[in-house]
C-alpha cells in the first residue's frame, strides 16, 4: 500500500507544477518571431497587423508593430502601415509597451516616408525617457535602413559621451 502511495504521489505531483509554469513576455515574443519568421513578408505583415488588432498582450502586439514597420518598405505598405500604428498608439495607455514600441515603429516608417524630423523627435524622447534598452538598436537600425549615415554616428558619439541609460546618471 505504501509503495503505491509513493508511486501515485511521484507520478501526480510534477503534473500540476508543470501547468502553474507561465510564459515570461520575453518568451512569448520569442514564439511570436519564430512563427513569424517561417511566412512570407506578405503573410508576416497580415499576421503582425492581425496581432495588433486582437491580442491583448503587450508584449507582443509591440513585437507586432515592430514586424509590420520593418517589413512595410513600400510607400503604400508604409502608408497603411502609420495608420494601423497610429490606431494601436491612440489605444495604448502611455506607459504600456505597446505604446512605446509602437511609437519605436512609427518613427521607423515616418524615417522610411522622408519624415526625419518628426522620426527623429520620437527617438529622441524614447531615448530621454529611457523607454527600453533597445532604443539604439532600433534607432541605428532605422538609420542604416534610410541612409543616415552621419546623423547615426551623431548619435552613436552623444551614447558614448552621455550614457543616458546607466544608474550612475
Amino acid at each position: 500500500m505504501m509503495k503505491q502511495l509513493c508511486l501515485f504521489i511521484t507520478l501526480i505531483f510534477p503534473f500540476p507544477c508543470s501547468i502553474v509554469v507561465a510564459q515570461t513576455d520575453a518568451e512569448r515574443v520569442e514564439a511570436f518571431i519564430l512563427e513569424s519568421k517561417r511566412l512570407p513578408v506578405a503573410e508576416r505583415i497580415q499576421r503582425a497587423s492581425e496581432t495588433m488588432q486582437v491580442s491583448d498582450d503587450q508584449a507582443v502586439v509591440g513585437e507586432a508593430a515592430r514586424d509590420l514597420a520593418r517589413f512595410s518598405k513600400t510607400p503604400e505598405r508604409a502608408q497603411a502601415a502609420l495608420a494601423e500604428i497610429d490606431a494601436l498608439i491612440q489605444k495604448s495607455s502611455p506607459d504600456s509597451h505597446a505604446f512605446r514600441w509602437g511609437n519605436l515603429a512609427k518613427a521607423r516608417v515616418l524615417a522610411r516616408l522622408d519624415r526625419k524630423d518628426e522620426a527623429l523627435a520620437i527617438f529622441r524622447t524614447a531615448i530621454a525617457e529611457c523607454w527600453d534598452k533597445n532604443v539604439y538598436r532600433e534607432f541605428f537600425e532605422t538609420c542604416g535602413e534610410t541612409g543616415q549615415f552621419a546623423l547615426m554616428a551623431v548619435e552613436e558619439y552623444h551614447r558614448q559621451t552621455g550614457d543616458e541609460y546607466s544608474d550612475e546618471v
